[in-house]
């Protein structure tokens, strides 16, 4: 009886394996107009986690000692209409792409980096209902290369050492500063709005670590949340993915670089003799494996210096395969990819976007294939979920907040209880009739009343109907 339960399981992991991934991709170039052409920043907006409605690349062209800025939406693999955002003969990077929050347009706001009368600036303007909004901007007079970062509304930079942001929606003009000594190269979940995400660089060149910075909203205020999310050592250039939860980072081992993915914390890739750098992953969003509790699919793409002495882009599967592909496989230097979809809620498609650098000019490549998650796995749209589902808490470990979500497959009396190690009750998160449907709450340690949490493991218990289930978190103080 366990040798044929062990067979059917294997069965079912090898057609989960070949239904989760993508097995081919196409690959061709995307952007070869005249000039150099980097910078890439990808979005993408979903109707639902599997349907991909919208679809933005920008990114920076140079011809001609002119530097402009250009924005096309991806429909399909053969987009070609470019909007101009920018142009100037001043030196031009870095453009971010983020939906404005609370639009009812999707507009679409672009921030970046300007060079003028020997400083730097960053400048903004919006794209909605094909017109462009006035250009504004943001701050001025800045000496370093400042790398913003952009979510729907607030933009990140770092500056002098200190991680700065403005919230764009704000009347007020002023500019904060969120963590201060060695910060740097910021980068954000673009679509997050009201509790954005941002991982950023801290410390000296040659041991720099991985901070987490998070904002929780409270019905008395918010509150930002800092912690270092690197496990000591040289690290560099964390990156989020508009899919991901979790960031991808590089780590300095042995002599090379390695590619860190957070979604099961601190798993690397395993090269030993080249590097694997500028790694981002890639979550599929499968709410079916919830009923069973096994690891969500996910893939990394990283560049690698590995194959024919030059950089190719390399997409790593994981958990249930470990199927390498090299997705440029061209002479010349293909490196720093990105990921985003493009296509019709009926057709959507997994696109990964890079930049190839040969014979002296530099393009933007694609590679792309069929969301084959859509098709028989995860529930379209019409179709019920009918299953409960606790998830684990996130930040963990935390301090001082966290959040708990979970999934009702119909509306019930639902309790959810924090209780200590010993199993003495904390306190009561929720006590009263819930809906069908997703449900989310913040732990806050500093809100429990006539009692001090001490370092250490606790327990949250949802009771939903004949429904109990519990998980461990880790409070660090």
């Amino acid at each position: 009886m366990k040798t044929y339960s062990l067979g059917f399981i294997l069965i079912v992991v090898l057609l989960f394996s070949n239904l989760f991934y993508p097995q081919t991709f196409t690959t061709t170039p995307f952007i070869t107009m005249p000039g150099d052409n980097t910078d890439i920043d990808v979005l993408t907006n979903f109707n639902y986690v599997y349907s991909p409605t919208e679809s933005f690349v920008c990114w920076v062209n140079k011809f001609d000692s002119v530097y402009s800025i250009y924005l096309r939406q991806t429909t399909t693999a053969s987009s070609t209409e470019n909007i101009l955002i920018y142009s100037d003969t001043n030196q031009i990077a870095n453009p971010k792409i983020a939906f404005v929050y609370n639009s009812s347009d999707s507009a679409v706001r672009i921030v970046w980096q300007s060079f003028i009368n020997n400083h730097w600036q960053i400048l903004s303007r919006i794209y909605a209902a094909d017109t462009l909004t006035n250009i504004i901007g943001i701050t001025d007079s800045l000496t370093d290369h400042i790398t913003p970062a952009l979510s729907g509304k607030i933009v990140f930079w770092a500056q002098n050492g200190n991680l700065v942001y403005h919230d764009l929606d704000s009347t007020g003009t002023g500019n904060y500063i969120l963590d201060s000594a060695g910060c740097s190269n910021p980068s954000i979940l673009n679509f997050s709005y009201s509790n954005p995400k941002l991982v950023y660089e801290k410390g000296p060149t040659g041991s720099k670590q991985i901070m987490e910075a998070e904002k929780f909203e409270y019905s008395l205020g918010s509150q930002w949340v800092i912690r270092q999310i690197s496990n000591g050592g040289n690290n560099k250039n964390p990156r989020m993915n508009f899919m991901n939860i979790q960031p991808s980072y590089e780590k300095f081992e042995n002599g090379v670089w390695k590619a860190v993915y957070e979604t099961f914390r601190y798993d690397t890739t395993n090269n030993i003799s080249y590097n694997c750098e500028n790694p981002i992953t890639y979550i599929f969003p499968l709410l079916i494996n919830k009923k069973s509790n096994v690891p969500t699919p996910f893939f990394v793409v990283y560049d690698s210096d590995s194959l024919n002495n030059n950089k190719e882009i390399i997409l790593n599967t994981a958990p249930y395969s470990d199927t390498t592909m090299n997705l440029s496989n061209a002479e010349g230097n293909d490196y720093l990819p990105y990921i985003s979809f493009f296509g019709l809620s009926d057709t959507p498609y997994v696109a990964i976007y890079w930049i190839h650098d040969q014979n002296g000019k530099k393009d933007i490549w694609m590679a792309y294939s069929k969301y084959n998650p859509i098709s028989g796995l995860g529930p379209g749209p019409g179709i019920k979920i009918n299953y409960f589902v606790l998830n684990q808490n996130y930040p963990n470990p935390f301090n001082p907040s966290t959040l708990i979500s979970w999934h009702l497959a119909k509306s019930n009396l639902v309790t959810l209880k924090i209780y200590d190690i010993l199993g003495n009750e904390i306190t009561t998160l929720v006590n009263e009739y819930k809906s069908i449907g997703e449900h989310s709450i913040t732990f806050n340690v500093q809100q429990i009343k006539n009692r001090i949490l001490s370092t250490g493991i606790y327990f949250y218990q949802l009771k939903a109907g004949s429904y109990i289930s519990t998980k461990k978190m880790l409070y660090l103080k």
